[in-house]
């Protein structure tokens, strides 16, 4: 597990991605970004939200680059009161899915 961590380390030191997109379009659990071009976070990446929503902090995984500056991204958590023209920033980390030989272990986020 050390082994990961510090490999996960490295990538995000490594990324030097840093920016700020803005919500495009919110669907349930689907979030389009848009960035400035130049700024688009790699896959498997996580954005954070500027402000708290029901409480905590929204994080989205990037799951697809769209194309023009956008993103698709998954919410780890519920997007309601989530609308465009919200401002999402990089959180320039990964999310690592943990797999066991016969079974699925859990994701974390470093």
């Amino acid at each position: 597990m050390k082994k990961v961590k510090k490999e996960v380390n490295k990538v995000n030191q490594d990324s030097g991605c840093e920016g700020v997109g803005e919500v495009v379009r919110v669907m349930p659990a689907v979030v389009d970004v848009e960035f400035a071009h130049g700024g688009l976070p790699d896959i498997l990446h996580a954005l954070k939200s500027e402000k708290d929503y029901q409480g905590k902090q929204l994080v989205l995984e990037v799951a697809q680059h769209l194309g023009d500056g956008v993103v698709r991204c998954v919410a780890m958590g519920s997007t309601d009161g989530l609308s465009r023209g919200i401002s999402l920033s990089i959180l320039v980390r990964l999310f690592l899915f943990l797999w066991d030989v016969k079974h699925w272990v859990g994701s974390l986020m470093f």
